[in-house]
């Protein structure tokens, strides 16, 4: 251990140099202290900050989510009515076909014994053939087809477009699917 001061022989002069060693000593480590104390205050608040900026984040990203899973829902729920709709329309529809059908079924009898009769009345024949007009024309309607061209009705060309075909509006050399 080292002497306590620069005087060996005086302790007088020693008392006097080893009491400001240590306040020195004390200084030093106190501004250390305070200096590494302010530094993980910093730190610290830096973290938290950085903690904070997240948490932001990850709010706004939790509102969008929540956002988006509402219109998801919105838009399922729509799905669902419609299809919803469309089932009850397609029950109605087959109701209306399964009617005719009886119908139908009863003119093909009434054809087929109207075939094996020997005498053929003229006017049977016309109400016979009135009635199946009308079943056909109710099917139609029932199925909706269309002896017209719609939007989204599949068409065939009849020729290849070819630079003769065409004008300046266009080939318009289409026919809908049979």
């Amino acid at each position: 251990c080292p002497p306590p001061g620069p005087f060996w022989g005086s302790m007088a002069g020693a008392d006097q140099v080893a009491e400001p060693a240590p306040a020195v000593a004390g200084k030093k480590e106190a501004v250390e202290d305070e200096g590494s104390e302010l530094a993980e205050a910093e730190e610290a608040e830096a973290f938290l900050a950085k903690l904070e900026e997240e948490r932001k984040q990850l709010l706004s990203e939790n509102h969008r989510l929540q956002e988006a899973v509402t219109r998801a829902r919105a838009i399922a729920q729509q799905k669902i009515e419609k299809a919803k709709r469309k089932n009850s329309k397609l029950q109605t529809t087959n109701v209306k076909l399964k009617a005719l059908t009886q119908e139908a079924r009863r003119i093909t009898t009434a054809k087929a014994e109207l075939a094996s009769l020997e005498v053929l009345d003229e006017e049977l024949v016309q109400a016979l053939r009135c009635e199946e007009d009308e079943v056909r024309k109710k099917v139609m309607a029932v199925l909706r087809m269309p002896f017209r061209a719609r939007p989204g009705d599949r068409l065939i060309m009849t020729e290849p477009p070819t630079p003769e075909h065409s004008s300046e509006l266009g080939w318009r050399g289409f026919h809908l699917e049979a």
